[in-house]
């Protein structure tokens, strides 16, 4: 496992949004896959499914 410097995101489609993601948590699901190995993950699986963060930029259809 490790972490890696990846490019800033972009809104590519109008419902996209942009979150500066400031605390992540892995949980049980993530240990699965992570215990599994190479059975379940390619290359460039990004773990971590418990983001919080700050809304940094919206496409045009998002309303909330």
């Amino acid at each position: 496992m490790k972490m890696e410097k990846v490019e800033d995101a972009k809104i590519i489609e109008t419902p996209d949004e942009i979150i500066k993601i400031t605390a992540s948590g892995i949980c049980g699901s993530d240990l699965h896959l992570y215990h599994q190995g190479d059975l379940f993950m390619e290359p460039g699986f990004v773990i971590g499914h418990e983001p919080m963060g700050i809304v940094e930029e919206i496409g045009k259809d998002v309303k909330n």
